[in-house]
């Protein structure tokens, strides 16, 4: 926004909005008495003019706009329009016609008295008309300023909701690991307690805010696989690459942890031999390359998988989180294989 358009034209403080319109009729005033002088007009004239417009103007501003033209009475509203310019200039005509004999200025002929009022109706028209197209493109701006205001206040709490719904998510799927590894191994579960609590500061404290840095949320992904990886031990066949630097991108926190997870509750952690997850991150020129590959459980149907990989909390959120976060700016593709489940998600974060 320009400084016109930010201390003057569209800013609203009621001061300034005086100052506005004292000084619009200052230069239309200064025109007016311009032209009536460059055209030898008497004085008079241009006086009766001005004050005339400043009243249909603020008729129209104050009465019937208000009442017919938001109200979307158009009908009403031209015909009362027309009725004040009609109304305005008979008066200005009878009232210059009257005393032009006490003022000291040429007498009207009374031959061409309608050519005074078609005079001053064809000015009044055009001011009316221009103010109410300055007044009304102001109130749309701020229509708009408002709809992006509340658009945003909007999104902003969903995008709250949605991360407050994550989390306790999360917890519960790594509170409930810990639970089952304590009973088997203290000494392993107190590794993972260790790492839970680095994974938590990072959720209380590094992800306050909308956005955090990539190379951080890599970080919490990895003890979050770590977690996973001490939990299942040789039930487990895990692969991680990387590929690219993430220093200096930023992205929305817990974007790609759904996904993840959901490679583990609904693959690995319902297979009763060997479960194999592959997971690589690729980043290059401000894209981030997502794939998640993870094998289903040989002795389950796989039937009803899908429909339960996309209802989960976490999946559900994420896919909505992309849609506000990054709108036209991601492809995600989710295919259901024979053997395995595959996640491919590309986002261009720049």
């Amino acid at each position: 926004m320009n400084f016109i358009e930010k201390f003057f034209f569209f800013n609203n403080n009621r001061s300034l909005a005086t100052f506005r319109h004292i000084l619009f009729w200052l230069f239309f005033s200064i025109g007016t008495g311009v032209y009536y002088t460059t055209a030898r007009i008497e004085w008079v004239y241009s006086i009766s003019l001005d004050i005339l417009s400043v009243i249909a103007v603020y008729v129209n501003f104050l009465v019937l706009m208000p009442n017919f033209f938001y109200k979307k009475e158009l009908i009403k509203y031209i015909a009362l329009l027309f009725l004040l310019l009609f109304f305005i200039s008979c008066l200005r005509t009878i009232l210059l016609y009257s005393i032009s004999d006490f003022v000291g200025f040429s007498p009207i002929p009374s031959g061409k008295v309608h050519l005074i009022f078609l005079s001053d109706f064809s000015c009044l028209g055009p001011i009316v008309l221009v103010t109410m197209l300055i007044k009304t493109t102001r109130n749309w701006y701020w229509d708009q300023v408002r709809l992006k205001e509340l658009e945003k206040n909007n999104l902003n709490a969903e995008l709250s909701f949605l991360k407050s719904q994550i989390n306790p998510h999360f917890l519960f799927n790594i509170l409930n690991s810990i639970y089952v590894l304590h009973q088997t191994n203290s000494a392993t579960a107190g590794h993972i307690i260790l790492k839970l609590s680095d994974m938590l500061r990072y959720q209380l404290y590094d992800c306050t805010s909308d956005t955090t840095v990539l190379s951080a949320e890599i970080e919490y992904i990895k003890n979050y696989l770590e977690i996973q990886q001490m939990r299942m031990n040789h039930k487990l066949e895990l692969n991680f690459v990387q590929a690219g630097d993430p220093t200096g991108i930023v992205i929305a926190p817990f974007v790609f942890l759904p996904f993840i997870e959901n490679a583990f509750k609904h693959g690995a952690e319902k297979s009763v031999d060997n479960a194999k997850i592959k997971i690589e991150f690729k980043i290059e020129k401000g894209e981030i390359f997502l794939s998640v590959i993870n094998s289903k459980p040989l002795l389950k149907k796989i039937s009803t998988l899908p429909t339960k990989m996309t209802g989960g909390i976490g999946l559900q959120n994420v896919i909505r989180r992309l849609d506000l976060i990054f709108p036209n700016r991601y492809e995600l593709q989710i295919l259901d294989k024979d053997l395995e489940y595959c996640v491919f998600l590309h986002l261009k974060v720049r």
